[in-house]
């Protein structure tokens, strides 16, 4: 093999396998740069795609190293291909050395392009071939033989784990059974912290995407925090991704959910000694606690799915919260609004699966659940697309009647008495409604809604 200089200044190759092997430099130096690159180019292309099988076999040595924990560079890819025949010592030591120099982006978008190029090259050259054969040896082939391998060649899965056979399926599910058995028959998943709301999903399970849905001032991003700071004092790795609001807004949501320093005595700086000794306690005591935040905003797919890769890799990752659907952009985005949701919410489902977390979203609601006289969310009121419904493993839905009641005050005092004794039974509660569960029954959590404290509560006991 010729080193970088050499070979890409080779004049007679073909156009295409000159891009192709540029494509596979680009990628190859850009995961030695980011190690994360690695998961987000398997999505797309496989070893078996590379026009140079030394390159496929560097990247498939590369998804080795990551996968025993050890950093992508220079040295570790080295030792990695010192079997390889395709190279001499000196030659393979040169070339990683320049790989490792290569100037290219290492932006997760990037990234995707170069894979995303390799496996076009590769589509190509396979069509290419299919055609030559065709024409050598017409009488070989039926229609039916061309249009087979003409589908295979167009729906192959880059990077795919090979199927696994019914036997083994079956003897993991007996195995997400016996957990099940032993924790009581409730839960198997990470937990929420609200016991009504476990009963009935049995937690948040690995690789579902759960969408939490509802109005502005239901308590949706109360509930996402509620939820992620449950799951990381269980000791689960927790990442949460807040397009929305900052991360010390969240912060502040945090230390008054454990302090009963409203967040509104914060932001006036009327606090006092007293609550900023409880402040400071309550922030020494969540230094320990296995939960990150991202406040970036209009956060990509990719980019999501590459940082969350980081954080698995760093410090392991146990759930994923995002905050909220319509502010993650897709990868490329299009002229439709419909489109884009559509792929964002493929794109998280294929997060929990890839990574094998839950991912937890929020997602806001049509407008016109407001001019209804029941204002009970149904899954039609998802906001933008159907494709988030048909995405998501469970939808749960934060109402809240109280909010709605005291915005239809009536003048007339003999109702108001009616409407006071009704405000009075709903005060403070809300309900959390389970409207699609893909792997049990659905129904209603009642909980208490603490605004001052700004978190959600179980009726039988405090958070």
């Amino acid at each position: 093999m010729n080193n970088i200089a050499s070979f890409t200044a080779a004049a007679a190759a073909r156009d295409g396998d000159y891009n192709a092997k540029t494509a596979e430099q680009a990628l190859l130096a850009a995961i030695m740069r980011d190690n994360d690159g690695w998961s987000l180019a398997s999505q797309h292309c496989g070893p078996d795609d590379f026009l140079d099988a030394f390159h496929g076999r560097m990247f498939a040595a590369m998804g080795d190293i990551i996968a025993a924990g050890k950093p992508v560079n220079a040295l570790s890819v080295y030792f990695a291909m010192a079997a390889d025949p395709a190279l001499d010592d000196e030659e393979r030591r040169h070339y990683c050395v320049e790989l490792a120099t290569l100037p290219v982006g290492r932006h997760p978008s990037m990234i995707v392009d170069y894979a995303v190029a390799i496996r076009k090259y590769a589509h190509e050259r396979k069509l290419r071939a299919m055609a030559e054969d065709l024409l050598q040896n017409p009488a070989a082939h039926t229609v039916a033989d061309m249009a087979a391998a003409l589908n295979s060649i167009m729906t192959s899965s880059a990077g795919s784990r090979a199927p696994r056979a019914l036997a083994d399926l079956s003897i993991a599910a007996i195995e997400q059974a016996e957990i099940a058995y032993k924790a009581g028959g409730d839960m198997i998943g990470v937990p929420t912290g609200l016991i009504e709301l476990d009963r009935i999903l049995g937690g948040l399970a690995k690789s579902d995407l759960c969408i939490i849905g509802g109005r502005p001032a239901m308590g949706k991003t109360v509930l996402a925090v509620n939820i992620a700071v449950n799951a990381a004092r269980h000791g689960l790795a927790t990442a949460m991704f807040s397009l929305e609001m900052s991360g010390e807004q969240l912060a502040m949501r945090f230390l008054a959910g454990e302090t009963g320093v409203t967040t509104d005595t914060m932001r006036r700086g009327k606090v006092g000694e007293v609550g900023f000794e409880m402040l400071a306690k309550s922030a020494s005591e969540s230094r320990g606690l296995p939960l990150f935040i991202e406040d970036r905003p209009a956060l990509t797919v990719s980019e999501i799915r590459a940082e969350a890769l980081n954080i698995k890799r760093r410090h392991g990752l146990d759930l994923i919260v995002i905050d909220y659907l319509g502010l993650v952009r897709p990868d490329k985005q299009r002229e439709s609004r419909v489109v884009d949701i559509t792929e964002v919410s493929a794109g998280l489902k294929s997060i929990a699966k890839l990574l094998d977390v839950p991912v937890v979203c929020l997602a806001q609601l049509n407008r016109g659940l407001e001019q209804r006289e029941d204002k009970k969310p149904l899954l039609s009121d998802l906001r933008d697309s159907g494709a988030i419904e048909q995405d998501a493993d469970q939808v749960v839905f934060v109402y809240r009647e109280e909010y709605y009641l005291r915005q239809s005050e009536p003048s007339d005092t003999a109702k108001k008495t009616a409407w006071e004794t009704k405000l009075g039974a709903v005060a403070g509660l809300a309900d959390l409604i389970v409207a699609k569960n893909r792997h049990g029954r659905t129904g209603e959590a009642k909980v208490r809604f603490n605004a001052d404290r700004q978190r959600f509560e179980n009726l039988q006991q405090g958070w």
